[in-house]
């Protein structure tokens, strides 16, 4: 995993963020493969882990929590929006197939 992107994530956490979260958010990005990892941005990384953290503590067993959100382009892209899906639910093989 590309260290760096993750280390940047981490510095985006505010000052005294508990150490769970911090965790949470190495676990998260854990098993996301090299190259999706260099296309996200930082700070959009930590804003979903805080997103996930949050969904996740207040969803009730066997119920799923579910959040669409838009995205808008960065300078690079500027009319490039992106809508993003959350999805917190118990562990499932295949909750979501492409």
């Amino acid at each position: 995993m590309p260290e760096s992107i993750v280390k940047q994530a981490l510095k985006k956490l505010p000052a005294g963020t508990p150490a769970a979260l911090r965790k949470f958010l190495v676990d998260f990005y854990e098993k996301v493969p090299d190259d999706d990892l260099k296309m996200l941005d930082p700070s959009l990384m930590d804003e979903t882990v805080k997103i996930h953290w949050d969904m996740s503590a207040k969803r009730k067993p066997g119920n799923p929590s579910v959040r669409t959100r838009t995205v808008v382009g960065d300078a690079e892209n500027p009319g490039l929006n992106r809508t993003i899906i959350d999805i917190v639910y118990d562990d499932m093989a295949f909750l979501v197939d492409s």
